[in-house]
């Protein structure tokens, strides 16, 4: 199990100006399903400071929500069931995400089935620490397309993250782009896990650190 760290280190100045403007701090997680990749939640959306952590690791929930609505929050519609890569949890007809079954592998995918009366939306989750508060079963994906009934979809988490500012953004809310600069993040692989990136005194993203003057 990858255990990630990302600091996110802003330039005092930008920190002021950004603020006075209505700008969020924004993380967003990639997920890979059958027809592609795309980030469809705001992961974490909130105030920030000069320095600012986050950790997560793959303890994966997944649920049904109420449906993908572009600006609106995520809403879930059934109870959040852990998951491990290799396993499968059902929608029962009655409407209830019932617990993951199956054994375990190192696939990095799991699958939902629904054999709900209806199409319905699924949802991805994990806890994330932000800046040492923990949130447990926070929502990061909901897939844009119904998975029909009696249909199944598989679900990658990618870890790889994007980080932007934007007006008015909250966590929990879903999007179907990003606006304005943002910077990747990529964790995947043999990548370093423990990664700092900043925003500096120009405005711009930058790997590494802000330099000492700009502390």
């Amino acid at each position: 199990m990858a255990n990630i760290n990302l600091i996110v280190e802003v330039d005092r100045d930008q920190v002021e100006f950004l603020k006075q403007n209505g700008y969020k701090l924004s993380i967003a997680k990639t997920v890979a399903n059958d027809t592609g990749s795309n980030i469809s939640v705001i992961w974490s959306g909130g105030d920030f400071f000069y320095s600012n952590e986050f950790q997560w690791s793959d303890d994966y929930q997944v649920f049904a929500a109420v449906s993908y609505t572009v600006g609106a929050l995520v809403v879930a519609r059934t109870e959040f069931q852990d998951i491990e890569f290799g396993q499968t949890c059902t929608m029962d007809k009655a409407g209830n995400m019932n617990p993951a079954v199956g054994e375990p592998d190192q696939s990095g995918t799991f699958t939902v089935k629904n054999e709900w009366t209806n199409p319905a939306s699924v949802g991805v989750s994990c806890t994330l620490t932000v800046s040492g508060q923990v949130v447990a079963n926070l929502p990061f994906y909901v897939s844009p397309d119904e998975v029909v009934v009696d249909g199944t979809i598989n679900l990658t988490p990618i870890d790889k993250v994007a980080v932007w500012f934007q007006e008015l953004n909250a966590t929990g809310t879903m999007i179907d782009k990003i606006t304005g600069p943002m910077w990747t993040v990529d964790f995947t692989g043999q990548n370093p896990k423990d990664v700092t990136i900043s925003y500096n005194k120009a405005g711009e993203w930058q790997n590494g650190p802000l330099p000492t003057d700009e502390n």
